[in-house]
């Protein structure tokens, strides 16, 4: 009998700036929640996410580790990074 796979919803806290190369990892990636079902786990992110002024979705090239829901509030200066991933 197979397990069931896991999915982890984790949390970084990004630098805001305009070149890619002066943003900064403020905080490393922190497990906030888990899914059995990888929808679910995308819902979770998508979510959490949207309780931020401003909120959206990236997808970095054709690879699904490197999509993740974004949000950052009005007068802050740093950006949070939901992403979906096996949990180990």
């Amino acid at each position: 009998m197979g397990h069931a796979m896991i999915y982890a919803v984790t949390e970084e806290i990004w630098s805001m700036a305009v070149q890619e190369a002066d943003r900064k990892l403020l905080r490393a990636a922190e497990q906030i929640d888990a899914k059995s079902d990888k929808e679910e786990a995308e819902k979770r992110a998508e979510q959490l996410a949207g309780k931020f002024d401003h909120h959206g979705y990236e997808r970095e090239g054709d690879v699904d580790l490197r999509a993740y829901w974004w949000g950052r509030n009005d007068g802050v200066r740093e950006i949070h990074r939901f992403k979906v991933k096996p949990a180990v």
